[in-house]
């Protein structure tokens, strides 16, 4: 009578263990199996890229918003005559309105929808940033006597003696967020989206000062420019109405307004000044509080599943 070697019998309880565990695996998982349903993309919710909804919007809007501006010198700035021996220091300041179009370009992020319980509404989160172009940047805020650059060669009975301070509003962008709130008026679709918006500027203000000395006809200039980046926040509403669809492309019009305040954070004036031979200019320019934006405009969405 021969004998099975330990290494088969070792062999055979093995395989008698992975079967037994085999089945035990099978009736654990099959249960768990049959009742699964496939993911589908959309059950992923916001983890899924292909329910966030990017889109491009330009618009033309009407910027307005106050500023105060002050320049003085010890230069005197009437026009030196006989008539006229000690010509008055500069002293002037102005409260003035800063008109400007403005083109914004904006790229935006739009969130699935949230479902809210007991209300029968769908709203949307939005995430935008965008660069705003300043068609017209440059702009005489105050002047003060007969300001005009002189000719070579100026005497002190050249006309042009005075100051100025020039505004230059070089670049302006922003970042908004809000809610998206999807209506129905008389079977029109209306997206209404209030939120709140952050803009800054970077504004340079440039100040010159012509004149002569008190009891001499010595002309001089004096000059200044001071550079910052000056910063707003506050609310935003806009409407938006569906224009057409190309394949996954969605056009949609809107209008929005907003009113923003710059004092948040404290004063944010420009300042300089400049001094030459015992004499002295100054000059101080500081936005209001409050600037105001209104405007239409064109958004592109891919929405390649609605």
């Amino acid at each position: 009578m021969t004998h099975p070697s330990r290494p088969n019998q070792t062999s055979r309880v093995c395989d008698a263990a992975y079967r037994r565990l085999r089945v035990v695996l099978l009736l654990l998982v099959t249960p768990v199996a049959a009742g699964a349903e496939p993911a589908s993309p959309a059950s992923d919710g916001w983890l899924n890229i292909r329910n966030w909804r990017p889109s491009l919007s330009v618009s033309l809007e009407a910027q307005q918003q106050r500023a105060e501006a002050e320049i003085e010198s010890t230069l005197g700035t009437d026009v030196v005559s006989p008539n006229n021996p000690t010509p008055i220091a500069l002293s002037a300041d102005d409260h003035n309105d800063y008109f400007v179009p403005i083109v914004p370009i904006e790229l935006s992020l739009e969130s699935p929808p949230i479902d809210l319980p007991r209300i029968d509404l769908r709203p949307h989160l939005f995430f935008s940033a965008g660069y705003e172009f300043v068609p017209i940047t440059e702009r005489d805020f105050l002047v003060a006597g007969k300001f005009v650059p002189l000719p070579p060669n100026p005497t002190a009975a050249s006309e042009g003696l005075g100051g100025e301070v020039r505004i230059d509003l070089q670049h302006q962008w922003s970042l908004s967020a809000g809610v998206v709130i999807p209506i129905e008026i008389e079977g029109i679709p209306i997206e209404i989206r209030p939120g709140v918006v952050y803009r800054g500027q970077w504004l340079r203000a440039d100040a010159t000062a012509i004149g002569v000395q008190v009891g001499t006809d010595a002309l001089f200039t004096l000059a200044s420019e001071d550079s910052k980046a000056v910063h707003y926040l506050g609310p935003q509403l806009s409407i938006e109405t569906e224009a057409g669809r190309s394949g996954p492309w969605l056009y949609t019009v809107f209008a929005r307004g907003s009113i923003l305040f710059s004092r948040i954070g404290g004063s944010q004036s420009l300042r300089g000044n400049d001094i030459d031979a015992g004499e002295t200019m100054r000059f101080n320019y500081e936005p209001d509080s409050a600037l105001f934006r209104v405007g239409a405009g064109l958004r592109v969405t891919w929405d390649p599943d609605r």
